[in-house]
């Protein structure tokens, strides 16, 4: 587990912990954590965390992440603020 925080009157290049990223889980993992389900499929943990109903894994994240069109990778790193991360990376960053 990583952990990232910008110190206090520090520079930008200096990191303290804040927030735990679960590395090396399946975007699976990271959508059944965030919708609070267990066992779902990665679309299914989607849309119960979108608030969707069948929609495609695409479709899923970008209502949540307010982007019509965009993929899956770029939806969850705009909901988790970041950006050219894989989809499982982004969403380990999203608390």
């Amino acid at each position: 587990m990583l952990m990232f925080q910008a110190a206090q009157g520090s520079t930008p290049s200096v990191v303290t912990p804040v927030f735990t990223v679960n590395i090396n889980r399946s975007l699976a993992y990271h959508l059944n954590r965030l919708a609070g389900t267990t066992g779902q499929t990665a679309t299914r943990a989607a849309n119960v965390w979108a608030g969707t109903t069948g929609l495609a894994l695409a479709g899923a994240l970008a209502a949540k992440a307010s982007k019509p069109g965009a993929g899956v990778a770029r939806s969850l790193n705009s909901i988790a603020g970041t950006s050219g991360l894989t989809a499982e990376d982004a969403a380990a960053r999203i608390p």
